[in-house]
């Protein structure tokens, strides 16, 4: 993009940014935000890009003019004939051939780091006064008071309500209650966005977490499921509060730690322990073979990724991959398994224990 473009697409994320304070209702504010999370990438992009695509394209003319392929300047193009080699053998990759997908992966690679240190470095820019007032899009205190005094059979007053996160799927928050001893201090409700691009649901994810907590599982108490989206708009889960810290994530590692490690492997060994007879029909794929599951997840994402019509070779040789590994992936016993369990999704207590496994919408 043009320096002119950059120009245009600030603008217009500052004048985003100043409308969010004068938002009032909860939904329309967060697409508000999430039109300020885009813009962001496309700014980024737009500083960026065209000199990430050079060196791409560069690096993939000298990997095609060795197996004497000609390719167009264009980046488009490059990727396209890069492609094509792929799916040429993606039946049965040879060692030659994997070499070749490692020369893939790895200008890929440096193509996507260098849009994600762009992007973050965007992310990084000073706070505007417009961001810094704008307002938090807090449920309803009165209305979570009323829901959860029906809940524990006693009166309850929200006094306290944190934003604890705002992901594109759920949104976290944490309360402080005033009650009598029968009712925690503390609670947490997760709640269904009305974006959500993910199509996962509590209404799928509570029944889950009450036969994991039944089963021994580290998990938060489930204590209420709202799943007519009545009270605050949308659906919502109400679960106790585990004490516990954030050690890292898919992309940022702890130091490591031989305790928290032989912790974390003990945790899995809880959920794959799990008998599947505990979910009734709350699981997916439990009326499908391990491969035939295996095969249409492999499938649907494909799906999902060829709707959006770019080409990156490395996403091909992914995919390939995983259908070359299917039938080895999907033998032995069905188990239980998380579908996300990575540091992002567990707190750790202050003796390196997992103290809560979080998240389980795909499970």
């Amino acid at each position: 993009m043009s320096e002119r473009m950059t120009h245009y697409l600030t603008a217009l994320r500052t004048a985003c940014e100043s409308l969010q304070p004068a938002v009032a209702e909860a939904g329309a504010q967060r697409r508000v935000e999430m039109i300020v999370r885009v813009l962001n990438g496309l700014i980024a992009q737009s500083k960026t890009q065209a000199e990430l695509d050079d060196a791409a394209v560069s690096a993939y003319r000298q990997l095609l003019r060795e197996i004497h392929v000609v390719a167009d300047q264009n980046l488009a193009s490059v990727r396209t004939s890069v492609e094509r080699l792929v799916h040429q053998t993606s039946v049965e990759p040879g060692r030659n051939t994997l070499s070749t997908w490692q020369r893939i992966v790895d200008i890929e690679r440096t193509h996507s780091e260098g849009a994600a240190r762009a992007l973050q470095s965007e992310l990084q820019q000073p706070e505007t006064a417009a961001q810094s007032s704008q307002p938090s899009g807090l449920p309803d205190a009165t209305s979570l008071s009323r829901y959860l005094g029906d809940v524990f059979k006693a009166p309850v007053r929200v006094s306290k309500i944190d934003t604890v996160s705002l992901g594109f799927s759920k949104a976290t928050f944490l309360l402080d209650v005033a009650a009598d001893a029968s009712v925690p201090t503390t609670l947490v409700i997760r709640m269904d966005r009305a974006n959500s691009y993910l199509g996962t649901t509590v209404l799928d994810e509570y029944p889950i977490l009450q036969a994991l907590h039944a089963s021994g599982v580290s998990v938060p108490k489930p204590y209420a499921l709202e799943s007519s989206g009545q009270v605050l708009g949308q659906p919502f889960m109400v679960v106790a509060r585990v004490y516990g810290r954030g050690v890292g994530s898919h992309f940022n590692f702890p130091p490591p730690n031989a305790r928290l490690c032989a912790n974390m492997a003990s945790a899995l060994a809880k959920i794959h322990s799990v008998p599947l007879t505990s979910f009734s029909t709350a699981l997916s794929g439990q009326d499908q073979s391990a491969y035939d599951q295996v095969i249409a997840d492999i499938d649907k994402a494909y799906a999902d990724w060829s709707a959006l019509r770019i080409s990156v070779p490395t996403m091909e040789i992914a995919f390939a991959r995983l259908r070359h590994h299917a039938r080895a992936a999907s033998t032995g016993p069905r188990l239980l398994v998380h579908g996300d369990f990575s540091l992002s999704n567990v707190l750790i207590d202050d003796n390196d224990q997992v103290a809560a496994i979080l998240d389980w919408e795909f499970a």
